[in-house]
């Protein structure tokens, strides 16, 4: 067992097991807790299985507070129902009145280029033909479908395709695919949004994170553009679920910019729930699993928490309140104090280089200490003062100590950085 810990110590200096503490769109999450969520997935597929039944569109908000989970929850959906055609949705960068045209193309990244193909053939199962398609969609929606005709030529192939997905083409190309418009205008990648979602055998479902980003970084105006988009997309679409994942405490004024109709439209929110304890200690458990099995390494079960314990669980609890997001961070600031420990016994600090790291962290925590290092005869003494109270820190032997008012001296090499600044300023609030 004592080699294995070495192996593990050697790992943990390279690596920390939690060194990723918030979901992002494009990193799955590997490990998932259910029970916090469940009540809310089950109302999704619900939704899902009503949509693929009525073929109606629906709104469905998804509330929690920052760090609750909602960028997860899609990746737990992608993972859990990987038959469902989600598509993961940002805010777009450019503009938040291009909602369509960012729908449209990141739907078609996400399902990818061969949609086109299974596209065609459900709409010649519908009519007839293509060209009796053609007759039913008038307008732009004529025009992509003629695009989707040239698909089945193979000299046309590649030009279809990269119009299709947005890529610009020249005059001469739109021509020869009888094409009036690019798709990336708004209206035409509204019509090939809609083409797409009445013609997939099962819903859409759009997962619109981050609801309230543009009210947050544009104001109501940009927010009220964004969901005039998500009303114009909810009135042409069938076939799809709109996901709207939205922070808690921001909700309703989110909702209340959008029209009386469009409000009306959209479902009585989904609220996710705090971590428990046990949720908590659950995750970690399964993070640290994970993390040595995947470096080769086996452990008997009751080491397969190394470098933690369950009373550091219960302190990410406490300190967090229920919030995954906060709980996580906890965990791997917990792990970082481990790794400087390890790393102090592979590699000993020199005392001097502890002693230039404690008194940047003093500066930063208090500007008006006065700190003076100097050297009295072989000996490196470094003052702290404030308000006539005076610490001081002395390097000796190459053994680090703590002398307080009294002249009382306490050996402190082995505290790390954060615990041995605390002390001073304890100490001189003391004094």
């Amino acid at each position: 067992m004592a080699k294995d810990k070495v192996s593990k110590d050697e790992i943990l200096i390279q690596e920390n097991p939690f060194r990723i503490f918030v979901s992002r769109s494009d990193i799955p999450d590997e490990v998932d807790i259910i029970e916090p969520r469940v009540h809310v997935e089950e109302a999704i597929v619900d939704v899902i299985k009503t949509v693929s039944r009525d073929r109606m569109p629906y709104i469905l908000p998804v509330l929690g507070e920052a760090g609750y989970g909602k960028t997860h929850l899609y990746w737990a959906l992608k993972k859990r129902h990987n038959d469902l055609n989600i598509v993961y949705i940002t805010p777009p960068l450019k503009g938040y009145d291009r909602l369509i045209q960012h729908v449209y193309f990141s739907t078609v990244k996400n399902l990818g280029y061969g949609i086109f193909e299974k596209i065609s053939e459900n709409l010649e199962k519908a009519y007839g033909d293509l060209d009796k398609a053609m007759l039913h969609n008038p307008g732009y929606a004529a025009d992509l479908i003629q695009v989707l005709k040239k698909i089945e030529k193979p000299e046309l192939r590649d030009l279809a395709v990269k119009y299709l997905c947005g890529t610009p083409v020249s005059k001469d190309e739109l021509e020869v695919l009888c094409a009036r418009e690019p798709v990336f205008r708004e209206d035409v990648a509204l019509q090939a949004l809609k083409i797409l979602t009445d013609n997939l055998e099962k819903p859409l479902v759009l997962f619109l994170d981050e609801l309230e980003a543009p009210y947050l970084e544009g104001g109501e105006e940009s927010q009220i553009r964004y969901l005039e988009n998500v009303k114009r997309i909810f009135n042409e679409c069938k076939n799809i679920v709109i996901i709207m994942a939205c922070l808690t405490d921001i909700w309703s004024k989110i909702i209340s910019m959008a029209s009386s109709a469009a409000q009306g439209r959209t479902e009585k929110p989904k609220i996710l729930r705090r971590f428990t304890a046990k949720d908590i200690t659950e995750f970690c458990q399964k993070v640290l699993s994970n993390f040595w099995t995947n470096k080769g390494i086996t452990s008997q079960k009751k080491d397969s928490l190394y470098p933690l314990s369950e009373n550091d669980f219960l302190s990410a609890y406490r300190f967090s309140h229920g919030n995954p997001r906060e709980a996580i961070r906890w965990i791997k600031n917990r792990i970082e104090e481990k790794r400087f420990n390890i790393l102090k016994k592979e590699k000993p600090i020199e005392p001097i280089e502890v002693v230039e790291d404690v008194i940047k962290l003093l500066k930063a925590m208090d500007n008006d200490l006065d700190i003076k290092m100097m050297l009295k005869g072989e000996e490196v003494q470094t003052k702290v003062s404030k308000n006539g109270s005076e610490v001081k820190l002395r390097i000796k032997d190459k053994k680090l100590f703590l002398i307080n008012k009294n002249k009382q001296e306490t050996d402190v090499s082995e505290e790390d950085i954060d615990t041995l600044a605390k002390n001073i300023i304890e100490n001189l609030s003391k004094n």
